[in-house]
């Protein structure tokens, strides 16, 4: 059974810094579903996890997904997409 999305944790990382190791680590299924920033923006990304912080992560900040949700729904996010 699939955890409740708020016992995830995600980080934000520049786009060009995401290997292929960090994809596997983390819940996301490919480079291509990944969630970008909007054009004006550095090219950052989120990826989500659950559990400890994967080693492949290196040392970026944990997010909670209550912060998360928050930075992506205030007004003028940098965020584009869906949830």
């Amino acid at each position: 059974m699939a955890r409740p999305a708020s016992k995830r944790n995600y980080i934000v990382i520049n786009y060009r810094n995401v290997t292929d190791q960090m994809i596997e680590d983390s819940l996301e299924t490919s480079r291509d579903t990944l969630r970008h920033t909007r054009n004006g923006y550095a090219d950052q990304v989120i990826l989500k996890y659950e559990g400890s912080m994967p080693k492949s992560f290196g040392k970026q900040i944990a997010k909670s997904h209550s912060n998360m949700r928050s930075e992506k729904s205030t007004k003028n996010s940098k965020w584009r997409g869906n949830d």
